[in-house]
Order: C-alpha cells, then structure tokens, then sequence
C-alpha cells in the first residue's frame, strides 16, 4: 500500500516536470524563421529552409546537431552584429551611438565581452571623432574624420578618460551629474546595467511621528533609505573625481587635473570594498567585470535577447549559463546555449504577441496622440492606418521614438524615464513576428519588419 502510494506521488511530480528531452521540434520552415529573426532580423530564404528540410529528412536522429550547425552559421552573418547592437541599446538605454555598435562587433567577432567595458581604444567614427577632438582625446593614431563606419583608435597610455562603456560619452550625457543626484542615478545605472540589480528610491515610508519629531535629515537616516546609499554613495563618489559637466550640446567636459589625480579608493558592496585601487572612471568598468554577479547578468542578458520577459529563468539556467560565462568570457556560447534550449525550438514554444498583449505598453500614448496631428493614433484598434505603408512608417516612428534615436522626437517626452526594458522586449518581439493582430495574423511583411528595426 505505501509503495503504491510511493509510485503514484512520482508519477504525479514527474507529469508536473517540463518534458524538455520529450519535446517536439518545430516544423523546420516554422523553426528556422523563428531562429533567422532572432539572429539577423529577417525571415529565412525559401532555399534556406528547403537546405535545412533536406538535412533533417535524411538525418532526422541528429537534429539538434544539424539545427546547431545554423546557429553557429547566423552567428557569423553581419546582421547578427546588428541585433547585439540593438539589444544594448535598449539594455544600456543610451542613443544609437558607437557603443552599441561596438558591442555587436565585440560580440558578432566573438571577443572577451568584458572588453566593451575595459577596451583601451575609442570606436569613432566622423561625427563623434570631432566630439573627442574637442575634448582633447589623446590617441596613438589619427581620428577617423571622414570615416562613416566606426574604427578602432588606439588610446593613448597617458588618456585614462573613454576607457569602456562607464567612461563613454553616450552613458555620461545620458545619465548626468546633477546637483541633487550627486551621480548616485549614474551610480543606479552602473548596478543595474553591470549587476543587473534595480535600485528603487523608497522615500521616507519608515517614519510615522508628526513632522516636528522628525530627525534633521530623515532621508539620511532612514532605514528604508540607508540600505540603497550603502550601496550607491561609495559609486557616486567615485564619478564624483572626475566630476563631468555637460557641456557642448550635452557632451561632457572633463576635469583633467581632477582625473590625473584619480587615485582613488572604492569603498562599498559588490567587491568594491576589496582594496581596488581606482584610476578615474576607467577603472569602474575593470571592477565591475571582475564581480560574480556581473558574469550573472551577462548570462540574464543572453536569456533577454533569446525570450525577454515572455518566459520565466530558472534557477538552473542561470547557473548553467553563469558557468559558461565564466568559463569562456564569450556572449555567443551563451546565445547558443539559450538558442538551443527546448522552449526556444520546441512546441512548448510560448504564443507569439497579439496586439491585446501590447496595449499596456501604448496605453499613455492615447493621453497626447488620439488627437495629435501627424503623428494621431488610436492605441486601443490595430492597425493604425488604413495604408500599410502609412502603417508601417507610424510603427517605425514609434519605434524611434521610444527607443529614442538620434534627431526623432523621444517619447515618453522627457525627463520622464524611459520605457522598461520588458515593455521595449515585448514590443520588439510583437514587430519581429509581424504585429500579430491575432495570432497566425501578421500585419507586416518581412520587408517591413526590417525597415521598422533597422
């Protein structure tokens, strides 16, 4: 009688287990579009499909071979240089810039990712060389005055500024100094950036009695408060050495004599109490590279790119995909790695976005654009326009903007922040598939999901 009941409480907890070694792939045209707009944007090519048809009918018994044998093909197209690239820009939440460029290139070549944390060059190209010229940047060649494509131009020893993304002009003037933030909001950005760790600003929710029983400073000391500034004012200090001002039309000038005198000692949680001796700003990126939860974030940043919030990490992917990390230094082993995980090829696929799903996202934009001129659409009925066309160039204004490009108008309007990284994710994803008005409904062409995300 116990064995019974033994043997049946197993089978129950085993048909509550995800049945991934059980799983059923994809049809291989369905599988190989999915894998094709992951990594490079687009659909799959008819001949493509039909090539990768063929290997699985005459070798069915290795099909996880043979589907990661295209894996490892796409990783080396240009175009998947360009959704890394894109996939940072949305996480760094920085302008589409040369450092985003820089990371699809660091990743697509497959070099050490740490390195567009720590590289010891600038990425220029002609409209930021005169940027760096106007701050003095001293480098080992020429600036790439009439280059539009970025280059590599080696630092010089003695310039201990625009050494790695914390040092880059694109996260400065996106995230400034100010005179009530005291760099602690450049600070948050580092934590949640390099550890993937949101740091919420509570307010003052712990204290009750009247205002006139309150301490001088209740913010200071505050225990619901206290525990982020542990964490935040070591970092705000540390920026605080090189004390950016913005400056030029939003690009920062910098201390110099303040940076040569950079010696500095990180105090702190996460590793920066560990006697890391700083040299300005440079130098964040080298210790943030070296802390365990940076190789975690690396591994959820994969996860990201892979599902964005459409499905949940498991404990054991993330060790999995940390080790890997760290065992490699490489971002492409880990895009592998999530790529050929069940739920990405299997038919536990998770249901593509409908447009109910992407409602909650646009549901601000009807306070200002329901009857806006030009730019006037109804967030609650898709699709907004009647022409495909007019279709297509409203969603990829919308994509600009929220995203906030270069010389489009941003939205949300600032200072207001922008929008989560999930909701862009989800957003992104909706496009890819063809904004799905209901499921196996695309509205959009493969041609015009590239020309919206290009």
């Amino acid at each position: 009688m116990r064995s019974t009941h033994l043997l049946s409480s197993l089978l129950l907890i085993f048909s509550l287990l995800p049945l991934r070694s059980l799983a059923a792939p994809l049809a291989p045209e369905r599988l190989l579009d999915k894998l094709s707009l992951q990594l490079r944007g687009r659909f799959a090519t008819p001949s493509e499909k039909q090539e990768f048809k063929a290997e699985l009918q005459h070798d069915p018994e290795h099909f996880l071979d043979l589907y990661g044998s295209w894996i490892d093909r796409w990783l080396e197209d240009p175009a998947y240089a360009k959704q890394i690239a894109q996939l940072h820009k949305v996480w760094w939440r920085v302008p589409a810039e040369t450092t985003a460029q820089l990371a699809g290139d660091v990743v697509a070549q497959n070099r050490p990712y740490s390195e567009i944390y720590v590289r010891d060059y600038l990425y220029a190209d002609a409209t930021t060389s005169s940027a760096y010229q106007a701050l003095g940047a001293k480098t080992l060649a020429d600036l790439p005055f009439d280059s539009p494509e970025p280059v590599y131009v080696p630092l010089a020893p003695e310039e201990t500024r625009f050494r790695g993304f914390f040092a880059s002009l694109e996260f400065l003037s996106t995230y400034p100094d100010t005179d009530t933030n005291k760099n602690r909001k450049r600070s948050s950005q580092v934590f949640r950036i390099g550890f993937c760790e949101t740091l919420q600003n509570v307010g003052a929710k712990a204290f009750t009695p009247a205002l006139s029983e309150l301490p001088p400073d209740p913010h200071g000391t505050n225990p619901d408060c206290i525990g982020c500034h542990r964490r935040l004012d070591p970092m705000a200090r540390f920026f605080d050495r090189w004390r950016p001002a913005l400056m030029m039309g939003g690009l920062p000038a910098f201390d110099q004599e303040q940076a040569a005198q950079g010696q500095v000692h990180v105090g702190g949680p996460l590793g920066m109490d560990r006697g890391l001796p700083g040299v300005t700003d440079a130098a964040l990126g080298a210790i943030v590279v070296k802390q365990p939860e940076f190789a975690g974030c690396v591994a959820k940043l994969a996860w990201q790119y892979a599902f964005g919030s459409s499905v949940a990490m498991q404990q054991a992917d993330l060790n999995d995909l940390t080790q890997l990390y760290q065992g490699t230094e490489r971002m492409n082993p880990l895009v592998k790695k999530v790529l050929l995980h069940p739920y990405f090829w299997s038919d536990a696929e998770i249901p593509p976005l409908r447009f109910e799903d992407i409602k909650p996202a646009l549901k601000n934009c009807g306070s200002c654009h329901a009857n806006a001129r030009g730019t006037r659409f109804d967030p609650e009925h898709y699709p907004f326009r009647a022409d495909p066309a007019a279709n297509v160039s409203l969603l990829k204004r919308i994509w600009k903007s929220v995203n906030r490009y270069p010389g489009v108008r941003p939205m949300p309007e600032l200072p207001q922040p922008r929008l989560p990284i999930e909701t862009l994710d989800a957003l992104r994803s909706w496009i890819s598939r063809g904004a799905e008005l209901e499921a196996g409904h695309p509205t959009l062409t493969p041609e015009d999901v590239e020309a919206i995300l290009e």
